[in-house]
């Protein structure tokens, strides 16, 4: 079993640049485990804890404004 816990603390601190970079460790784990078992014989899960929408908006404000970086000028 597969858990990436991590992506949902990146979650809520508001931060989709580590959000997307423990998705990807949480994918390298699974692709290392997949040549180790037998997938015939063998159920592999792959969990997040659970997750937040990581929406990218065309609109930051102020423009030019980076989409991996943080607002923290919260409304």
């Amino acid at each position: 079993m597969f858990s990436g816990g991590r992506i949902d603390h990146a979650h809520h601190y508001n931060n989709a640049y580590r959000a997307l970079v423990e998705t990807l460790a949480l994918e390298a784990a699974l692709l290392a485990a997949l040549p180790l078992v037998d997938l015939a014989d063998t159920l592999l899960v792959l969990t997040a804890d659970h997750s937040h929408v990581l929406t990218l908006g065309g609109l930051a404000t102020p423009r030019g404004n980076p989409i991996l970086g943080t607002k923290y000028n919260f409304s």
